[in-house]
């Protein structure tokens, strides 16, 4: 039994047990006598029941570090997840930011991205891979207890903060980032969280620089800074509160031209890259000047890109269904959500951008947060004889929201792999040179010379590999191809060096170079 399997079925049941207890409490709240337990459950006795603390600060973040092992181990990361595992070694030896798929552009020519940079050393040694699923998994898991201590810190509220922090853990981005490629938009939820309570707590020096290392995990964080700017621009407070917040804006859009300028730069270097700007339907051309174009000559197209097709606002209504509609009530706390979220819903329809799947929803789901805290709070101030209805209906939501989350599931490599890759990787010395089918990429990531196996004679590598890593699963999907590799193999002399479970590994024949360095 492949024990990733068992994991998913595990952490899929408890979901769903997760959504059943959140309905029932729904249910006790709306339920005359029954309500006031029910509020005493979640506010008293929460304070008064460290397993319960526990649940959120601890065995939260363990589980998802599991997972995220388990699914290193059973070979179901991806080679996306070998591009970040792969940069991060490149840094750590001197060979710069760029990854096997980058033919040497650096990473900057994706996207506006250094947070992982200070895990680099790590990868000094073979700790490198597992440091980064730790730091990840764990700072992911640490999401919940962070809104928890920030609105318990800002609202005295106990009841009201253990909502916010099922809200956090129920909306399905928190599940899907859960099986998240490894990737530093991810680490964007915790940060802004954790963040916050820092400056609840009127802890400048660490909310400056959990801050600062928000801004470096993805080139949308200033649209959220920038949505911020204009919810203090438009409060009821004073004129030098408005200012701030206008200034505040104004900076943000500044700081967002200079990373899109730093992105662009770097793409220039590297032709055909990714280019973001292809999610956008009505943009004709690249970059800022497209989007400018469209808005000026097309704001008609640019607006139905909002609603159409039409299954787009579904992603809306499961989104904030699963918040309770509560942070429409949020007024001008909406704002960042509203600003981070609408070049999504720009995006092509069903493209993992706009669905906000994967990773593509912690900064969303970050301003979704604070907006359901804004939300609860207005609320609660104009409807104080209606606290067990507002309660029941932010419940509801996160029933709704566990109970729909995306399942966690082994959808690529046999289950036999869980333990037979642990051969085929010892099988690959260190300093080799590789050729690999994806399934193994992220497992021998941690070396300067790697690519996976070509589809075609273009795809080939510029090198020639040291050993190359097959399996009869990829050679099942890709037929031609697998024809093509065996004849190079065999023009090459390679012999198999390890099989097992429909696991090769061939080796080159001669000596074979391994430099400390990697080269």
């Amino acid at each position: 039994m492949n024990p990733f399997l068992v994991w998913c079925r595990l952490l899929n049941w408890l979901w769903a047990l997760a959504g059943v207890g959140c309905l029932a409490a729904s249910a006790a709240f709306v339920g005359g006598r029954g309500s006031e337990k029910a509020r005493g459950g979640l506010s008293e006795r929460w304070e008064r029941n460290p397993r319960l603390r526990a649940a959120v600060f601890v065995l939260l973040p363990a589980a998802l570090a599991a997972h995220k092992w388990l699914q290193y181990r059973a070979c179901e990361m991806t080679a996306d997840d070998a591009d970040v595992i792969n940069m991060l070694w490149r840094v750590a030896h001197g060979f710069g930011m760029s990854s096997y798929s980058y033919s040497g552009a650096s990473y900057l020519s994706n996207h506006f991205s250094l947070l992982l940079l200070p895990l680099s050393p790590f990868f000094l040694s073979r700790w490198g891979t597992p440091a980064l699923i730790l730091a990840q998994s764990l700072a992911l898991g640490s999401a919940p207890a962070a809104a928890y201590l920030w609105v318990k810190e800002e609202t005295g509220d106990s009841g009201r903060a253990a909502l916010t922090a099922l809200a956090t853990a129920a909306c399905p981005m928190f599940a899907s980032l859960a099986s998240s490629i490894l990737i530093e938009t991810t680490f964007a939820l915790p940060l802004f969280l954790w963040a916050l309570y820092f400056v609840s707590r009127r802890r400048p020096v660490p909310a400056f620089l959990l801050l600062l290392g928000l801004v470096f995990t993805r080139e949308e964080v200033p649209l959220l800074l920038f949505g911020f700017g204009l919810a203090e621009g438009v409060s009821s407070g004073g004129a030098a509160r408005k200012w701030r917040g206008l200034a505040l804006a104004a900076l943000s859009a500044v700081l967002w031209w200079a990373e899109m300028r730093c992105v662009g730069y770097f793409r220039a270097l590297r032709p055909g890259g990714l280019d973001f700007w292809r999610l956008f339907d009505f943009v004709k051309g690249s970059g800022a000047a497209g989007l400018g174009q469209a808005l000026i000559l097309r704001p008609g197209v640019v607006l139905g890109a909002l609603f159409l097709p039409p299954h787009k606002l579904l992603v809306v209504a499961r989104v904030m269904g699963t918040l309770g509609l509560i942070p429409l009530a949020a007024g001008s706390a909406l704002l960042p959500a509203l600003a981070v979220w609408l070049p999504h819903q720009l995006a092509h329809a069903g493209h993992s951008f706009q669905s906000l799947r994967n990773h593509h929803g912690a900064i969303v789901l970050a301003a979704l947060v604070y907006a359901f805290h804004g939300g609860f709070g207005r609320l609660q101030k104009a409807f104080p004889r209606r606290r067990d209805s507002l309660a029941a209906v932010a419940l509801l939501g996160a029933s709704f929201g566990f109970l729909t989350a995306p399942a966690l599931r082994v959808v690529r490599a046999p289950a036999s792999w869980f333990y037979a890759s642990e051969g085929a990787v010892a099988a690959v010395p260190d300093g080799a040179k590789v050729w690999s089918d994806d399934y193994l990429l992220a497992r021998l990531a941690q070396r300067r010379f790697l690519s996976p196996l070509p589809l075609s004679a273009r795809d080939a590598a510029d090198f020639v590999p040291d050993r190359v890593v097959a399996s009869a699963y990829w050679t099942e999907l890709h037929p031609l191809a697998a024809e093509r590799l065996a004849a190079s193999l065999r023009r090459g002399r390679y012999a198999p060096v390890f099989t097992a479970s429909g696991l090769w590994v061939f080796a080159r024949p001669g000596p074979e170079e391994r430099p400390s360095s990697g080269r």
